[in-house]
């Protein structure tokens, strides 16, 4: 088995994962990567038959912008901040387990779409706008914890400036304080957004929060780790395949800000990614 493996320049550990693949018989170029540009360079190229990620959500969504619907299978090295997709996943911590489960047989996994006039981004797990956007910047700039604390920080610094985003598409909701597409259940570090949501049923969760002031939304949020939030008057959920939306703010993907504006639409594709996973 000949592997590609994906990793950020100077990542700690790198040469014991290629050594594990190695254990199990697999010729491994490992591919460094300084930035999301570099990571698109170095992937725009033929030959590539399988694509192992060892970083976290970033990382990931930007190696699945080259390989969507090409048929190259990903595999996940979790290696990240909050690692939020393998947890969907069901990819082990471990790095031997990981490094085990990435040389399996791939099962297909839907990707969410968002294309707007000049752009089209692919999406891993949760697509979102509004106050969650506003956590992953100021997270995405706390550099001396990770994990769940890191975003857990990120919220209390930005619960005091809670701003509503405006929306247009859903005339039920002209204002809201999050919005989030699930195609996975997980964001922030380990928060169960979208607890319906299955990556591999051809269907996505719309998750709505109302504008609600920032201490209800203190209260609420504890229960969205469990996903339990949705209990709440304030949070609505549907299930979709296909919606047109437009907001104010930023719209973020797997904790990546994107560059769409204006107008989009947001769709499913079934079964776009083969990924080593347990669904």
């Amino acid at each position: 088995m000949r592997i590609h493996l994906l990793h950020k320049r100077d990542q700690p550990g790198i040469d014991q994962t290629v050594a594990l693949f190695h254990q199990r018989n697999a010729e491994v170029e490992a591919l460094a990567s300084d930035s999301p540009d570099h990571i698109k360079e170095i992937l725009d190229r033929p030959g590539i038959d399988r694509l192992v990620v060892s970083g976290g959500d970033g990382m990931i969504h930007h190696a699945a912008q080259m390989i969507a619907g090409s048929g190259v299978p990903l595999g996940i090295v979790p290696a990240g901040t909050g690692n939020d997709i393998a947890r969907a996943l069901g990819i082990p911590t471990s790095t031997a387990a990981a490094v085990e489960l990435a040389v399996g047989d791939p099962v297909a996994m839907d990707l969410l779409r968002i294309a707007s006039q000049e752009h089209e981004s692919y999406v891993v797990s949760v697509l979102t706008t509004g106050f969650s956007g506003t956590v992953n910047e100021v997270a995405n700039s706390i550099r001396r914890v990770g994990g769940q604390l890191k975003y857990t920080l990120a919220t209390m610094r930005c619960l005091p400036r809670l701003q509503n985003a405006g929306l247009k598409g859903l005339v039920e909701h002209p204002r809201v304080c999050l919005l989030a597409i699930g195609n996975t259940p997980y964001f922030g570090g380990g928060m169960k957004i979208c607890p319906a949501a299955v990556p591999d049923d051809g269907e996505a969760e719309l998750i709505v929060v109302d504008p609600v002031n920032p201490l209800h939304l203190a209260a609420v949020l504890p229960s969205a780790f469990i996903g339990q939030h949705v209990r709440s008057r304030k949070v609505h959920s549907q299930k979709l395949s296909r919606i047109e939306l437009e907001t104010d703010t930023v719209w973020w993907a797997d904790g990546e800000p994107l560059p769409h504006r204006g107008p989009v639409t947001i769709e499913v594709l079934p079964g776009a990614l083969p990924v080593t996973a347990r669904l």
